[in-house]
């Protein structure tokens, strides 16, 4: 294990020497088995524990069942949009805004560099 932390440090951000490096590692069948048991398993546990959280606020007040299904219903609404923001790709050097690394490689594969979809409306919101 302290041989491949330190590989990892020497190895820098090259995606290519990352991947030479932990690729033999990522394949083997305890690792596989891990990361399938984590996926599927204990984040969506993690999931359904951590969504009616804003209700245990409100544990004491006396709710009517309709109170109670609009605040599950926002709670749950809250969680995907948190959740969706969360898988957004993040900006990098060089792109113009959130969303438009694939877009603006495929515009620029066809002689326009310019974003479009989210990226657009990123760009024109501010």
């Amino acid at each position: 294990m302290t041989l491949l932390a330190q590989r990892l440090s020497n190895a820098g951000s090259d995606p290519e020497t990352l991947l030479r490096i932990l690729q033999p590692v990522a394949m083997t069948p305890s690792v596989l088995i891990s990361v399938l048991l984590m996926v599927s398993g204990v984040v969506p546990l993690i999931e359904e524990l951590v969504k009616p959280l804003g209700l245990w606020v409100l544990v004491g007040k006396k709710l009517t069942p309709a109170q109670g299904f609009v605040g599950g219903l926002l709670c749950g609404a809250a969680f995907a949009l948190l959740e969706s923001l969360g898988s957004m790709p993040v900006p990098r050097a060089g792109m113009a805004g959130a969303g438009t690394g694939t877009h603006r490689h495929r515009n620029a594969a066809h002689g326009d560099d310019r974003p479009d979809g989210l990226g657009a409306g990123v760009l024109l919101a501010g």
